[in-house]
């Protein structure tokens, strides 16, 4: 299940202005947005465990591309 304090520590954060100061650059913008989280105090090995959690949750759909 995934865990609110993540998407409530993402409110606010403007992706796509982020995305445009470091030129679509999506390495730059996630270092960016970590560092940000971090700011907040959100563990982001935790974060970033999440993350892969969701994937592999999704993977297991065994869904189709269409």
């Amino acid at each position: 299940m995934y865990d609110t304090i993540y998407s409530e520590a993402l409110k606010g954060i403007a992706r796509k202005d982020i995305n445009q100061k470091f030129a679509n650059d999506f390495e730059k913008t996630a270092g960016y947005i970590l560092h940000l989280l971090s700011e907040k105090n959100i563990d982001t090995t935790s974060f970033l465990q999440e993350i892969d959690n969701i994937y592999y949750a999704i993977e297991q759909l065994n869904l189709n591309v269409l």
